[in-house]
């Protein structure tokens, strides 16, 4: 099924509902960033520990906004993004962050920089 396939992934993935909430969290991404769904249960949640610096968050959230409205509304693919993800230990890692809009979920895949 595609929770075990999203689960199994090779690729940090994240998959958020409609209301907000994050859905689920792969083995890879608590495995490259440490975070598991228990961490944040809500989009908000995510925001918060992902992106730790208010400014950087901020700006962000404000793009993300924008090409997700923009992607639901004209059924177009939201840009990937470069981002300095904070993992919980508090070391930052630069990713690509890859996201896909589908009913009323949207999948976020993270490229890690291997540099």
């Amino acid at each position: 099924n595609f929770r075990k396939f999203i689960q199994n992934a090779m690729l940090p993935m994240v998959l958020t509902d409609e209301n907000q909430n994050i859905v689920f969290v792969n083995r890879q991404f608590t495995s490259s960033f440490g975070y598991n769904k228990n961490h944040f249960p809500t989009v908000d949640d995510w925001w918060e520990k992902l992106y730790s610096n208010s400014d950087y968050r901020e700006l962000l959230r404000h793009n993300w906004t924008k090409y997700s409205i923009d992607a639901f509304e004209r059924n177009i693919p939201i840009p990937n993004r470069e981002v300095m993800v904070t993992c919980l230990d508090g070391t930052q890692k630069l990713a690509i962050a890859s996201s896909s809009v589908g009913a009323n979920y949207i999948l976020v895949i993270f490229i890690e920089d291997e540099s």
